[in-house]
């Protein structure tokens, strides 16, 4: 009895360690991918067609283009640097008939990104699941602004340039799906927390609180679009197939 008690206990220490080996995650399997994405921007703020936050025009969507490089560092973490350029637009007839404010404004953007899996990847890059995996994702950005407006009631009266370079809070969700060992593909939605009020060429600290309301304070923009990712495999050697 004794000999069989040291030998399962024997058995389950090397399954705990055989365990441990196999979830320990080595530099090896911290692998390196580049991408792009197709996207549209939509904006958030003074000129929206409704008094109300989160209030936007889906009709006014423009296209946006972004590149990055992202590393994986634990199995449920990555780190993500990418640039993006793309563009906003509205239009405030719905919303004030008399003033017809109308802009569109050209953002180019660098933002670091930390991305969040919920179902975390213990081996190499070849055995990620091939199943949808969700992700939420924060960040920081800068980025700089170019401003078209069009005032057909006061020309430039009410214009108010936006900053040359600002600051943002990227934070949203994703989801992302592999199609062969070396490749992911995904949809990803974002929004960019700013701290700006002039990315509409207007501020809410007009003078005529009843064309733009003190309770708005700042303009944001979201982008969202399709993902196609590459990993390089590095050191990491996949099984060949027999």
């Amino acid at each position: 009895m004794r000999y069989l008690v040291i030998t399962l206990v024997l058995f389950l220490l090397n399954i705990e360690k055989s365990e441990a080996q196999a979830f320990k995650f080595t530099k090896h399997k911290r692998y390196l991918s580049v991408g792009g994405s197709l996207n549209f921007m939509n904006y958030f703020g003074d000129i929206a067609p409704k008094n109300k936050r989160g209030s936007t025009d889906f009709g006014r969507l423009r296209p946006n283009f972004t590149a990055y490089a992202s590393k994986r560092l634990l199995p449920f973490v990555s780190a993500r640097a990418q640039f993006s350029m793309g563009a906003i637009s509205g239009y405030d007839k719905e919303r004030f008939p008399d003033r017809n404010v109308e802009f569109t404004t050209f953002i180019t953007e660098f933002a670091l990104i930390g991305m969040f899996d919920i179902f975390p990847n213990y081996g190499a890059y070849y055995k990620r699941p091939k199943l949808p995996i969700p992700y939420v994702l924060v960040g920081a950005a800068a980025y700089t602004a170019i401003l078209d407006f069009k005032d057909d009631a006061r020309g430039d009266e009410l214009m108010k340039e936006p900053p040359p370079f600002s600051a943002a809070i990227p934070v949203g969700f994703g989801v992302r799906y592999k199609v062969s060992s070396h490749v992911d593909v995904g949809v990803e939605w974002s929004y960019r927390i700013t701290f700006s009020d002039r990315l509409d060429g207007t501020i809410a600290t007009n003078p005529n609180p009843e064309v733009l309301p003190d309770e708005i304070n700042s303009d944001h923009y979201m982008i969202m679009g399709f993902h196609v990712n590459y990993i390089f495999s590095g050191g990491v050697r996949s099984p060949r197939r027999r």
